[in-house]
């Protein structure tokens, strides 16, 4: 089965890379996002097993918020930044970080059992 995922980061060489990468180890990429109105439009489609999601976006966007949403949609997520993020209690990775160390953090995440596009009181809209 596909483990499937979105990535959410502005910087779109970063994710193409990341994209490729994780499609040959097995990944789904079912979209990438460069702001959080992108991110929640590929989210109204259908929720990944798992999301790559930038800390601090374009123009000052908030990723961690959209990280804490998807959390409670029982959504692994690995917050990326430059700077760790107070309160954050998920896998961080620092950037800049290889392929190599995503795969890692989400080899063994599973894909949920129903494929969600609201949960528990958050909606995507």
């Amino acid at each position: 089965m596909l483990r499937t995922l979105i990535l959410v980061d502005d910087d779109a060489l970063l994710t193409l890379e990341l994209s490729h990468a994780l499609t040959e180890f097995g990944f789904a990429v079912l979209g990438q996002a460069r702001n959080l109105a992108d991110a929640r439009a590929l989210l109204r489609v259908r929720l990944p097993a798992s999301a790559l999601v930038s800390a601090q976006l374009a123009d000052g966007e908030d990723g961690v918020t959209l990280s804490r949403d998807l959390q409670a949609c029982d959504v692994r997520v690995v917050l990326t930044g430059r700077n760790s993020v107070d309160g954050w209690t998920g896998p961080f990775l620092r950037k800049p970080f290889e392929a190599k160390r995503v795969i890692d953090l989400l080899a063994v995440q599973q894909e949920p059992l129903v494929a969600k596009t609201w949960v528990r009181g958050v909606s995507f809209e």
